[in-house]
Protein backbone atom coordinates (compact mmCIF):
# COMPACT_ATOMS: atom_id res chain seq x y z
CA UNK A 1 0.00 0.00 0.00
CA UNK A 2 2.43 2.44 0.44
CA UNK A 3 4.44 1.58 -3.09
CA UNK A 4 1.42 2.48 -4.24
CA UNK A 5 1.53 5.98 -2.84
CA UNK A 6 4.54 6.42 -3.43
CA UNK A 7 3.96 5.87 -7.27
CA UNK A 8 0.94 7.99 -7.47
CA UNK A 9 3.01 11.17 -5.67
CA UNK A 10 5.37 10.90 -8.07
CA UNK A 11 2.86 10.77 -11.02
CA UNK A 12 1.32 13.43 -9.50
CA UNK A 13 4.63 15.50 -9.26
CA UNK A 14 5.49 14.60 -12.72
CA UNK A 15 2.45 15.77 -14.39
CA UNK A 16 2.91 18.89 -12.16
CA UNK A 17 6.21 19.61 -13.24
CA UNK A 18 5.54 19.17 -16.67
CA UNK A 19 2.26 21.45 -16.61
CA UNK A 20 4.51 24.42 -14.56
CA UNK A 21 7.00 23.75 -17.96
CA UNK A 22 4.18 23.69 -20.32
CA UNK A 23 2.99 27.07 -18.67
CA UNK A 24 6.33 28.91 -18.11
CA UNK A 25 7.27 27.96 -21.85
CA UNK A 26 3.84 29.75 -23.17
CA UNK A 27 4.27 32.98 -21.39
CA UNK A 28 7.66 33.02 -22.73
CA UNK A 29 6.69 32.23 -26.44
CA UNK A 30 4.09 35.30 -26.11
CA UNK A 31 7.21 37.90 -25.60
CA UNK A 32 8.64 36.92 -29.07
CA UNK A 33 5.73 34.95 -31.25
CA UNK A 34 3.06 37.27 -32.80
CA UNK A 35 0.82 33.63 -32.54
CA UNK A 36 1.24 31.14 -30.06
CA UNK A 37 -0.93 27.84 -30.31
CA UNK A 38 -0.75 25.16 -27.34
CA UNK A 39 -2.57 22.13 -27.47
CA UNK A 40 -4.98 21.72 -30.73
CA UNK A 41 -4.70 21.80 -34.81
CA UNK A 42 -5.35 25.03 -36.50
CA UNK A 43 -5.05 26.37 -40.12
CA UNK A 44 -3.59 30.32 -40.89
CA UNK A 45 -4.43 31.79 -43.92
CA UNK A 46 -2.45 34.58 -45.11
CA UNK A 47 -3.42 37.15 -47.69
CA UNK A 48 -1.76 39.19 -50.29
CA UNK A 49 -0.38 41.87 -48.11
CA UNK A 50 1.61 39.92 -45.99
CA UNK A 51 4.40 41.05 -44.41
CA UNK A 52 7.39 39.07 -41.88
CA UNK A 53 5.58 37.13 -39.42
CA UNK A 54 6.35 34.64 -35.79
CA UNK A 55 4.31 31.31 -35.18
CA UNK A 56 5.28 29.25 -32.28
CA UNK A 57 3.40 25.72 -31.42
CA UNK A 58 3.30 23.58 -27.65
CA UNK A 59 2.15 19.81 -29.02
CA UNK A 60 -0.26 21.39 -31.41
CA UNK A 61 -0.92 20.57 -35.44
CA UNK A 62 -0.28 23.49 -37.20
CA UNK A 63 -1.00 24.61 -41.16
CA UNK A 64 0.52 27.69 -42.03
CA UNK A 65 -1.32 28.44 -45.88
CA UNK A 66 0.76 30.92 -48.20
CA UNK A 67 -1.25 30.13 -51.17
CA UNK A 68 -2.92 33.20 -51.61
CA UNK A 69 0.01 35.67 -51.17
CA UNK A 70 1.47 37.68 -53.60
CA UNK A 71 3.76 40.38 -51.62
CA UNK A 72 5.00 43.89 -52.65
CA UNK A 73 8.21 43.03 -51.32
CA UNK A 74 10.35 40.34 -53.46
CA UNK A 75 11.43 38.61 -49.75
CA UNK A 76 9.53 38.14 -46.74
CA UNK A 77 10.22 35.72 -43.29
CA UNK A 78 8.68 33.48 -40.94
CA UNK A 79 9.82 32.60 -37.92
CA UNK A 80 8.83 29.18 -36.35
CA UNK A 81 8.99 27.75 -33.00
CA UNK A 82 7.77 24.40 -32.73
CA UNK A 83 7.63 21.90 -29.29
CA UNK A 84 6.33 18.19 -30.14
CA UNK A 85 4.18 19.88 -32.97
CA UNK A 86 3.46 19.41 -36.20
CA UNK A 87 4.11 22.17 -38.53
CA UNK A 88 2.95 22.35 -42.62
CA UNK A 89 3.72 25.18 -44.59
CA UNK A 90 1.95 25.48 -47.99
CA UNK A 91 3.37 27.79 -50.64
CA UNK A 92 2.59 28.94 -54.15
CA UNK A 93 4.65 27.59 -56.89
CA UNK A 94 5.67 31.32 -57.50
CA UNK A 95 7.74 31.54 -53.96
CA UNK A 96 11.17 29.99 -53.30
CA UNK A 97 11.69 28.95 -49.69
CA UNK A 98 15.10 29.21 -48.04
CA UNK A 99 15.21 27.28 -44.33
CA UNK A 100 17.85 28.31 -42.05
CA UNK A 101 17.27 26.63 -38.43
CA UNK A 102 17.63 24.19 -35.74
CA UNK A 103 16.43 21.46 -35.36
CA UNK A 104 16.51 18.19 -32.26
CA UNK A 105 15.45 15.06 -32.57
CA UNK A 106 12.55 16.75 -35.79
CA UNK A 107 12.99 16.48 -39.40
CA UNK A 108 12.48 19.14 -41.65
CA UNK A 109 11.98 19.28 -45.31
CA UNK A 110 11.11 21.23 -47.65
CA UNK A 111 8.94 19.78 -50.83
CA UNK A 112 9.83 21.56 -54.34
CA UNK A 113 7.56 20.92 -57.32
CA UNK A 114 8.99 19.33 -59.80
CA UNK A 115 8.06 22.00 -62.92
CA UNK A 116 10.90 24.32 -62.12
CA UNK A 117 9.83 26.76 -65.40
CA UNK A 118 7.38 28.90 -62.97
CA UNK A 119 9.41 32.48 -62.11
CA UNK A 120 9.44 32.60 -58.70
CA UNK A 121 7.99 36.34 -57.54
CA UNK A 122 9.27 36.18 -54.37
CA UNK A 123 11.60 34.40 -51.30
CA UNK A 124 10.08 33.34 -47.97
CA UNK A 125 12.78 33.17 -45.32
CA UNK A 126 12.02 30.97 -43.05
CA UNK A 127 13.86 30.83 -39.82
CA UNK A 128 13.16 27.72 -37.45
CA UNK A 129 13.79 26.11 -34.65
CA UNK A 130 12.26 22.33 -34.00
CA UNK A 131 11.90 19.80 -31.23
CA UNK A 132 10.27 16.62 -31.02
CA UNK A 133 8.79 17.78 -34.12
Amino acid sequence: MKLKSLKRALLFGAVAGAGTYAYKKYEELKVFYNEVIVGNSKTLYYNTDFEDDSVAALGAAVKLNFLGVHPDSHSVYLNVFAMGSSVSILVPDECRVILDGNNNFSSVTVSEPENEETEKEFTLYIDYKATAS
